[in-house]
């Protein structure tokens, strides 16, 4: 069954309602649930800054949602940080983002390119 949510996890009620009345999953509708994220991406980029000062540059996640949110598939298509480990539990944090059910969807793929810098 669905996990159950962390205290501070998006509940289902996040889907933008731009969303919620087209049945559509919008490109808008996903950035938005992303950059609610931002955070937790950056807090795991800035534990690896710890090892590596130099570590910048950016990775592209290829992301399937269906129509309940849920991530079904989450890959890395291309990146150029060089950081195995800190790609690996980018796309395991994404992977586990809920994106809020649109009924009526279809099941949506995109690309989401991603980029890191010292703040």
């Amino acid at each position: 069954g669905p996990l159950p949510l962390e205290p501070g996890s998006e509940s289902l009620a996040g889907a933008p309602a731009s969303a919620l009345s087209s049945g559509l999953r919008t490109e808008e509708g996903i950035q938005e649930v992303l950059d609610r994220h931002k955070g937790e991406m950056f807090n795991l980029y800035n534990r690896a800054l710890r090892s590596d000062p130099d570590l910048r540059g950016d990775l592209v996640l290829r992301l399937s949602i269906d129509a309940s949110g849920v991530v079904t598939h989450c890959s890395l298509i291309s990146s150029n940080l060089g950081a195995v480990a800190l790609e690996r539990d980018l796309v395991a944090l994404v992977r586990g983002i809920s994106f809020g059910s649109v009924p009526g969807a279809s099941n949506v793929t995109t690309r989401v390119p991603i980029e890191f810098f010292p703040q």
